[in-house]
C-alpha cells in the first residue's frame, strides 16, 4: 500500500469518526523547507526549496486533536564543476495537535508526532549517477497559529521539525508554511 493510500484510508477514519463530533478538518500549506546540510566550497546550492503540508484531524476536544499528516520536504540541489547532487524528502505521519485560544479567532497549536521520513540522494558526475534511499520512523514536532476567518474556514502559520536520516547521517529539516483549512 503507497503512502497516499494510507493517508487517504487515515482521513476516511477521521471522517467517520465527525459524526460524533462534528470537528474534522484539513489544512493545506506550502511554504519553504529548510535543510540542515553543509553547501561550503560548492558553487550552485539551494536549501532551502519549497515544500508542502497537508494535515487532516479530529478535535477530540477544544484543546487537542488527533492528526494524520504529509511534509513534502521539497529537494535540495547543489551543482558544482559538472557534477549535481539532489537529497529530496518526504514525511507521513500521525500525532496530537494541543491547542489553546489566546484571543477572539486566535488559536495556538502544539504539534507532537511520528512520522515514517523517506529520503533519496541522487549524484552525477560526468555521464555516471547512484542513488541510495532511506526510510526511518523518526519525531515531528511543531508550532502553529490559526485565525479563523469563519466558523468552518480558517488561515494557519506552521512550522514543523523533524530529522532525515541517509546513510549513518542524520540531518534536521523544517518546513516554514502558511494556508488555509476547513472544518467540516
Amino acid at each position: 500500500m503507497n503512502k497516499l493510500s494510507v493517508f487517504a484510508l487515515a482521513m476516511l477514519l477521521a471522517a467517520g469518526a465527525r459524526a460524533e463530533s462534528n470537528n474534522t478538518y484539513l489544512s493545506l500549506g506550502i511554504g519553504r523547507a529548510s535543510w540542515d546540510v553543509d553547501c561550503s566550497g560548492v558553487a550552485q546550492c539551494n536549501k532551502s526549496p519549497t515544500g508542502l503540508r497537508l494535515v487532516g484531524g479530529v478535535e477530540v476536544d477544544k484543546n487537542w486533536a488527533v492528526e494524520v499528516f504529509y511534509l513534502g520536504l521539497g529537494k535540495v540541489k547543489a551543482s558544482d564543476a559538472g557534477a549535481s547532487a539532489e537529497i529530496k524528502g518526504q514525511a507521513l505521519g500521525a500525532g496530537v495537535a494541543l491547542m489553546a485560544d489566546f484571543a477572539a479567532d486566535w488559536r495556538g497549536v502544539l504539534r507532537l508526532g511520528l512520522a515514517s521520513v523517506d529520503v533519496k540522494a541522487t549524484a552525477s558526475a560526468g555521464g555516471l549517477s547512484d542513488s541510495i534511499s532511506k526510510r526511518s520512523t523518526q519525531p515531528v514536532y511543531g508550532l502553529g497559529l490559526r485565525y479563523a476567518i469563519t466558523p468552518t474556514l480558517f488561515a494557519e502559520a506552521n512550522y514543523e521539525r523533524t530529522r532525515a536520516k541517509l546513510e549513518d547521517e542524520t540531518r534536521n529539516v523544517g518546513l516554514l508554511s502558511a494556508g488555509i483549512g476547513w472544518r467540516f
